[in-house]
């Protein structure tokens, strides 16, 4: 070895530490802004309290007006949250400006965190400092203040601002970002040139740049932003041999890694179903919704389910634990589906060097600008969606590479730990069984049914004792859930395909069936057949086949942005990209004028395509209120906030019945009554006539099976059903408490209870 390369690897040895060494000065080098509220003139505010950078501000008058801006008055009980404070830095220094412009006889106090200040009588304008140091309360990581006024008279407040007095995550990721930078650059260093040293030093600053100058508050902490960008920095260095290649998978996990700094995180009340099932398991009570109660298959992940409950386990808060693991999995996409394209498209002689990269990378591209995807998979949503897209896209790939028995029992083992993660992705090993079949019976090959047999091998292998063991604990061939949201009809079908519909518009219809109809023409003119390798391009059209006819027959679902289709998504920008590679190849197939011409429509088609996408990015923001998004992580809040009030004021023998069974009963850690039926035998084998003319998930309850059973409480927001019923109205009674985090919660309550 020569002196040069004996100085680069010492070098390359080093950055570990220097790496780790720059993310503990960085905090002290680069310390996070203050938030200043100026109260009266409060930004986004909509008729919730709800706001761009806080939350819960109720109990307020009307601005007035003073001299230097605008204040409000404490009316009993005034509040605010401001999410994820504590990520800014921990202790915080809460300054308070307010004024008690008329004489109070009665002791004010200021709430911050559950400990109380007394506010001091002092006429005229004032300004308090509190020195708040992080703990583990119902709060989490953010900060919730409350002016407590008796008799509807409390201090005026005309401003609160939070400044960090230490900054956060100095250690909180160095160690674990040591120990993977080691290990990747232990298997890695040998392979890294000049340029691709410049391309890591270049990731490792945009990676503290995004983590750090362009932070904002947050589920994820700084550090995590940092060290996923650059581990899929050093990913790519291995796992991606073209050299520019890597610096364009680099700028799509770049936006992946800004896209929840802009457009905000958000998480759905779903996902604490399966946080609750992973919490009792490591609890030793079993993958039950109810400890004690019926065994019930309420979830439908069961590989997200185990892992939440080894995050949990291991002591990680579960909400943070998935958005990192949903911003990993969504960076460990981009790099399949790349490997998945360049070996389709460096299997076409026709198509080298440039040109081959850049139909290559366009796949990635056009993922890239889809906000569907990055808004279940960057942005968190808590669900295990972007693990489904991940092993949904490596399955296809190890399908098409499926030339013997050892890789067709990769494939198998791959395509049942997806069905393992959602039993709907069982549609991948059977397209590509289909597949296999097809071209076993064409070819008369003896590999291919080799693999055929590895792919069944490989996918019982794994998945025959996962399903034994389920069908021998819960008793059905089915999740629960499948039996509560599904029934036979016409109109189920209908409203699926109205789903289809609606997320086929979103994605812009007309481009979407122009490219996938060339795709289409593809097939059909053999010597386009000959002048553009097909690849996977039939394993991936039965497999979309199949995904459009199962999403119809379960009548679509109701969650927001097409959430059926996410794990799809890679697969039809591959179909996008064939379509377009016809339109190039018809094109070269005619004269120069009508060449050209060829070339302007395939040009047209992809700037619709890339433009119809990202114009969606504005509406999935989850940080302007009244946006669909907004509302959707607004309802995990509002009942995380009644759950925390149950668990706080009722005996642990009370039994809730509610229709929204995720952050409530996870957090109420009270036997909960799922009134519609996720998470019930009863409701979710009922038959329904009318199945598909209503809301996906919501059609089946029973109410008079629900009363039967004497919940002692039942939230207003979920009392619908039960209102006109007499036994309910005999027996119930609405009562207004305060929440912990200022918001008035509306309960009914069975009369002799005894509280």
């Amino acid at each position: 070895m020569n002196p040069r390369d004996t100085a680069m690897r010492r070098f390359l040895l080093a950055l570990p530490l220097l790496f780790g060494l720059g993310l503990w000065l960085l905090p002290s080098l680069v310390p996070h802004p203050p938030l200043r509220f100026d109260i009266g003139a409060e930004a986004g505010l909509n008729e919730y309290g709800e706001g761009r950078n806080l939350y819960n501000f109720f109990g307020w008058s009307e601005p007035q007006p003073v001299d230097d801006g605008q204040i409000r008055r404490s009316v009993d009980d005034g509040s605010m949250v401001v999410p994820w404070a504590f990520r800014m830095g921990q202790p915080l220094e809460v300054r308070v400006r307010w004024c008690e412009c008329e004489p109070i006889t009665a002791p004010l106090t200021l709430t911050i965190n559950g400990t109380e200040y007394p506010l001091a009588d002092s006429l005229g304008f004032r300004t308090d400092t509190y020195r708040i140091a992080y703990t583990p309360t119902i709060y989490e990581r953010d900060l919730f203040l409350r002016w407590s006024a008796p008799n509807g008279f409390g201090p005026a407040v005309d401003s609160v601002e939070v400044i960090p007095l230490a900054s956060a995550g100095r250690v909180d990721g160095t160690l674990w970002a040591l120990g993977g930078l080691l290990l990747l650059l232990g298997l890695g260093w040998r392979r890294l040139s000049t340029v691709d040293l410049g391309v890591w030093l270049s990731s490792v600053g945009l990676s503290l740049w995004i983590g750090r100058v362009a932070y904002r508050l947050q589920v994820l902490p700084w550090t995590a932003l940092v060290v996923l960008g650059v581990l899929y920095a050093l990913a790519l260095t291995w796992w991606v041999p073209q050299r520019w290649a890597r610096l364009g998978l680099w700028m799509a996990g770049l936006w992946f890694l800004f896209a929840t700094q802009t457009l905000g995180s958000w998480v759905l009340d779903d996902a604490f179903i399966s946080f609750r099932y992973a919490r009792n398991l490591i609890q030793g009570h079993g993958l039950t919704f109810n400890p004690g109660g019926e065994i019930v298959e309420g979830y439908t992940n069961f590989l997200w389910t185990m892992q939440m409950a080894l995050m949990l386990a291991l002591g990680y808060e579960p909400l943070v634990a998935a958005h990192f693991w949903t911003l990993a999995f969504a960076l460990a996409t981009l790099v399949v589906l790349y490997r998945c394209a360049w070996s389709w498209i460096s299997a076409t002689s026709a198509e080298t060097g440039w040109r081959a990269l850049a139909w290559s990378l366009l796949p990635i591209l056009l993922l890239t600008a889809n906000a569907h995807f990055v808004l279940y998979t960057a942005r968190g949503s808590g669900m295990e969606t972007a693990q489904v897209a991940l092993l949904t896209t490596l399955g296809l790939w190890l399908l098409w590479r499926s030339n013997d028995w050892r890789t067709g029992l990769l494939a198998g083992v791959v395509c049942a730990l997806a069905t393992m993660a959602r039993p709907d992705a069982a549609l991948i090993p059977l397209a590509g069984g289909l597949w296999l079949l097809g071209l076993s019976l064409l070819q008369r090959k003896r590999a291919l049914w080799l693999a055929l047999a590895g792919l069944c091998g490989g996918f019982a292998l794994l998945y025959a004792p996962y399903f034994i063991w389920r069908l021998s604990y819960y008793g059905y061939l089915l999740p629960n859930t499948f039996y509560a949201k599904t029934g036979f009809t016409a109109a189920q079908v209908q409203r699926g395909w109205r789903y289809t519909y609606d997320f086929a518009l979103l994605l812009g219809l007309r481009t979407l069936l122009g490219l996938l109809g060339f795709s289409v023409l593809g097939w059909l003119v053999p010597a386009l057949r000959r002048r553009v390798a097909l690849g996977p391009i039939g394993l991936l059209w039965i497999f979309t086949l199949l995904t459009l006819a199962y999403v119809a027959a379960v009548g679509g679902d109701h969650f927001p942005n097409g959430r059926f289709f996410i794990s799809l998504l890679p697969a039809l920008m591959l179909l996008l990209t064939h379509g377009l590679r016809i339109i190039i190849a018809l094109a070269e197939h005619v004269r120069t004028p009508l060449r050209w011409a060829g070339y302007a429509v395939g040009a047209a088609l992809l700037a619709l395509a890339l433009q119809r996408n990202l114009q969606q990015y504005p509406a999935t923001s989850s940080r302007i209120p009244a946006r669909p998004i907004w509302g959707e992580n607004s309802v995990a809040l509002k009942n995380r906030e009644v759950g925390y009030w149950l668990e706080q004021n009722t005996p642990p023998d009370t039994v809730i019945a509610t229709g929204i069974a995720g952050t409530l009963p996870y957090y109420s850690q009270r036997t909960v009554i799922d009134a519609l039926g996720l998470n019930d035998l009863h409701i979710a084998h009922l038959e329904v006539e009318d199945m598909g003319q209503g809301d996906a998930g919501s059609e089946k309850t029973d109410p008079h099976y629900v009363l039967s059973l004497k919940p002692q409480v039942i939230p207003f927001s979920t009392s619908g059903d039960f209102q006109p019923l007499p036994e309910f109205q005999a027996n119930y009674e609405l009562i207004t408490v305060g929440g912990p985090e200022g918001r008035g919660i509306k309960l009914y309550v069975r009369k002799d209870w005894q509280r």
